[in-house]
């Protein structure tokens, strides 16, 4: 699979076998969609965003890129916009969420249905 910009959103596209291999999961949960794209934020700056750390409404599946890592000395959290990565005595640590990506199309079907019919998904950019 791959990934590209295009405008504001995040465009993935998967070849022919990749789509024969999506054909062949048995569901498509959330855990199944983590799965078919495990290879990609695996090996990029793209990870799994929990719409509670943005503050978005939605429970669509949402990709971002995080930011480096802040420490804040006991100062209360942003609410939204910051992912907490760990903590010690003296405060937390954070990372920014710079950019994200949503799949506003997850309440009709799972975007691994789109892979396999069009060979590629486009995720909106939640800026």
């Amino acid at each position: 699979m791959t990934r590209e910009r295009v405008g504001t959103n995040l465009v993935i596209t998967c070849t022919p076998e990749e789509q024969a291999a999506l054909k062949e999961l048995p569901d498509r949960t959330m855990a199944a969609e983590s799965d078919a794209l495990e290879w990609l934020t695996s090996n990029s700056e793209l990870q799994w965003i929990n719409p509670c750390d943005t503050g978005d409404l939605t429970d669509a599946p949402m990709l971002g890129v995080l930011g480096l890592e802040c420490y804040k000395d006991n100062l209360p959290p942003e609410r939204f916009g910051e992912v907490e990565v760990g903590h010690d005595k003296g405060g937390t640590y954070y990372q920014p969420i710079l950019e994200r990506w949503a799949y506003m199309s997850y309440c009709l079907h799972s975007f691994i249905d789109e892979l396999i019919e069009k060979g590629q998904v486009t995720f909106v950019s939640r800026a």
